[in-house]
């Protein structure tokens, strides 16, 4: 028996005894939170000229939804993606990107406990969201050659029974 042409994580896709020229998954994925996060990189051009594109994906482990929306370019900033979205375009170009980061920043302190009657930070709704947009947890993912993007996580501890 002969043994597979291809190595673990690495196969030549075919389509109509061609080979594909589609997005390829070459990184390293990274778990947290029940979501599974990784790249995958499109190639543009020819052999002259090699590049691509690459996307980041954020997908739900239990139904292979997408676990991107909410994320935004800013903690608490307004989403770059709807729901059930499950990748986003990278800044990165060229060569493909391998390593997705998820960072996890310890929480904010929580300045905002209730509001009082004449307490200033409370006098409008606008001012009193944006309050608490800023005290929000965030999951921050990165890759190479990317600026940050914050998607929203639960803050504190988690029981096991909260987990799917």
């Amino acid at each position: 028996m002969a043994a597979p042409a291809a190595t673990v994580g690495i196969s030549d896709l075919r389509v109509d005894d061609k080979a594909a020229s589609g997005e390829r998954f070459i990184g390293m994925p990274r778990l947290q939170n029940g979501n599974v996060f990784f790249t995958a990189f499109e190639p543009i051009g020819n052999d002259c000229r090699p590049g691509g594109r690459n996307w980041l994906y954020g997908l739900d482990l239990m139904t292979g939804a997408g676990a991107m929306s909410g994320v935004s370019t800013t903690p608490g900033g307004a989403p770059v993606c709807g729901a059930d979205c499950g990748g986003v375009a990278s800044e990165a170009t060229g060569a493909p990107v391998k390593n997705t980061n998820v960072l996890l920043p310890p929480p904010p302190p929580s300045g905002i406990v209730g509001c009082g009657a004449n307490d200033p930070a409370c006098a409008n709704l606008e001012t009193l969201n944006a309050a608490l947009a800023a005290k929000q947890c965030s999951l921050v993912l990165r890759s190479e050659g990317t600026k940050p993007l914050y998607l929203p996580r639960p803050c504190g501890r988690q029981s096991w029974r909260q987990v799917r």
